[in-house]
């Protein structure tokens, strides 16, 4: 693995580190009944740490440190486990587990561990290639008719300096070169290219504009918030829909997310919410 992953994959343990210190606090209290008759592979104290532990943490884990060899993120685990133990221990002992605070988020971990294990198996029964294809044919749907424009731009801060482009251009002055000598726009040094963009990715004014001109003509003042520009149609192109393997995840996950949505949705069927503090406080 390039050193750049595993630093990478470092930098995702550590923001792992704290969603799970809570959830390994929890495991320090209930892992002797939970795990009573499997393997044991530390001891901190006076208490064991069963190798169950390490695998439901990893389990739960997600991103990219999950591309660590296995080895080495079982021992990264363990780690992480120990250090909480101990922790926890010293916490103990001056009593900190009997805080209102602690149980306040001991409950508060309980609950948000039961929301990911269920989310994760509504995800599990619902998920499957079909779906994801079914998914992918909505996906490129989208992509019917849609292309992308190139244009070159001269963006300036009045309707006036617009049109005294206009004038230059119709004097036989070159369109890069007055880009580089009067655009205030970021591209100016491009001679005012913009390169190629679909319609949805410009402001509606601009994008209305460019998609209306024919290649190499060149559009009258438009007024966007940036200011005013003159605009050159370079070339269109029809867009080719991506495959299946390139969008994979990113279906993946908007699934997951609609999954989430749907689950959301029928807990509030189920369970009705009232917001006492509407003062303060509310939920939509």
């Amino acid at each position: 693995m390039p050193l750049t992953s595993i630093a990478n994959s470092c930098k995702y343990l550590r923001k792992f580190t704290l969603y799970y210190s809570l959830i390994v606090c929890i495991l320090c209290y209930f892992s002797s009944e939970s795990f009573s008759n499997e393997k044991v592979i530390a001891i901190v104290g006076e208490e064991e740490i069963k190798i169950t532990e390490v695998n439901v943490l990893i389990k739960n884990l997600s991103g990219q440190v999950l591309f660590l060899p296995k080895e080495q993120l079982r021992k990264m685990v363990l780690k992480q486990i120990i250090n909480n133990k101990l922790i926890a221990n010293l916490a103990k002992s001056n009593d900190l587990d009997k805080s209102s605070e602690f149980q306040i988020l001991k409950s508060i971990s309980e609950e948000r561990m039961l929301h990911d294990i269920y989310i994760r198996e509504e995800i599990n029964k619902r998920h499957n290639k079909q779906l994801l294809k079914q998914k992918y044919r909505e996906y490129i749907n989208e992509f019917t008719d849609k292309v992308e424009i190139r244009v070159k731009h001269i963006l300036l801060s009045s309707k006036e300096d617009a049109e005294k482009i206009l004038k230059y251009l119709d004097n036989g002055n070159n369109f890069s070169d007055l880009a580089k000598k009067y655009s205030i726009g970021p591209s100016a040094n491009l001679g005012g290219d913009l390169g190629y963009f679909s319609k949805d990715i410009m402001v509606r004014e601009f994008s209305e504009v460019a998609f209306s001109l024919k290649i190499d003509e060149i559009s009258k003042p438009v007024e966007t918030k940036f200011g005013w520009h003159v605009i050159k149609l370079l070339d269109r192109r029809q867009i080719d829909p991506p495959k299946f393997e390139q969008v994979q995840e990113k279906l993946i996950e908007n699934l997951k997310k609609e999954i989430h949505q749907e689950i959301i949705l029928l807990g509030k069927k189920k369970y009705k919410v009232i917001i006492i503090d509407k003062d303060n406080f509310t939920y939509e």
